[in-house]
């Protein structure tokens, strides 16, 4: 019954004329209205109702930081599950039924999903769940749209399907820190959902220098990058060589949270002036700002899954 009252509510939407809210069509507004309130309120719950930044010392500061990466991106495609539904629901295969049910239902998970992460509400739990759920669509809607062979249009493919194990890793790497039982596994299999798409990422940043630094899907560097290719063949070794490290576990904290970092610089000197530039380009914009955001958050949650002298030399 909700659902209907939801389709109901969006399709009579679709049929008025666009409403502005703030100069920006609704389609545009709500993801980038989400985005920011999910941020200020994770932010705020971090620097006044937690002591973890304050304890943290060193680069373990950015650590702290990987519960907010995670959960905004996550609240922000749950939003668009809302605002693009037809093109959400269009992506489900075709032997499944109910294809408009089950893409709200999946926005509707990844919101409350980052609540409770955000909250620390049943995190362990919201966390597993993305990450198994993040698995099942790799396995029924990845896999079967990857074809052999190294043209633009694959090598995008298999970067979506790895771009979702590693966010899959981030989750496992939060819910083994929440379920002392399942600890040590769920370390594992984020630390491998982690490395494995570093490694290809790196790969891919040779095969295509011209591609923008980060996860490499279709966005090609900006014009306006002062160092143009230099910057993805940078990120390339970066991935190549900290994919390798986390996959022989050799200083895994340290490694992860080095390229966590790097994410972070990617973030804000690449994609935040790409999305200013134009905002309401969002499928070229907003969303590698979030993916690049959720890589980070996955790599930091990595980093805290790991025992500080794990791997040492």
């Amino acid at each position: 019954m909700t659902f209907a009252v939801v389709i109901a509510i969006l399709q009579s939407q679709q049929d008025q004329a666009p409403r502005q809210l703030f100069g920006f069509p609704p389609g545009i507004f709500w993801p980038y209205f989400v985005c920011i309130l999910f941020f200020v309120l994770g932010l705020i719950r971090l620097l006044f109702f937690k002591r973890a930044l304050s304890e943290a010392k060193g680069l373990d500061k950015f650590i702290v930081f990987g519960p907010l990466l995670f959960a905004v991106p996550l609240a922000t495609f749950g939003s668009e599950h809302f605002t693009a539904l037809p093109i959400v629901a269009g992506l489900i295969p075709a032997w499944i039924p109910f294809h408009v049910f089950f893409a709200l239902l999946v926005g509707t998970c990844l919101i409350l999903a980052a609540l409770a992460i955000i909250f620390e509400v049943c995190d362990g739990l919201a966390a597993f769940l993305v990450g198994l759920m993040l698995t099942i669509f790799i396995l029924i809607m990845h896999i079967p749209n990857i074809r052999a062979g190294v043209t633009n249009t694959e090598q995008i493919r298999l970067a979506v399907a790895l771009r979702d194990l590693a966010f899959s890793g981030g989750a496992f790497a939060l819910a083994s820190v929440k379920w002392n039982k399942w600890r040590d596994g769920l370390a594992v299999v984020a630390r491998l959902f982690l490395s494995i798409p570093l490694i290809v990422f790196g790969i891919i940043h040779f095969l295509r220098t011209n591609v923008a630094p980060g996860v490499p899907l279709a966005h090609n560097l900006p014009a306006w990058t002062p160092l143009g290719p230099v910057s993805t063949i940078a990120t390339g070794v970066i991935f190549i060589v900290g994919g390798a490290l986390l996959l022989v576990r050799f200083r895994a904290r340290l490694t992860a949270t080095i390229v966590g970092i790097w994410a972070i610089f990617l973030l804000f000197f690449m994609y935040l002036p790409i999305v200013l530039a134009d905002p309401r380009d969002i499928g070229n914009g907003l969303n590698y700002f979030a993916d690049t955001m959720m890589l980070a958050g996955a790599l930091f949650l990595l980093a805290n899954a790991t025992p500080r002298n794990a791997g040492a030399a």
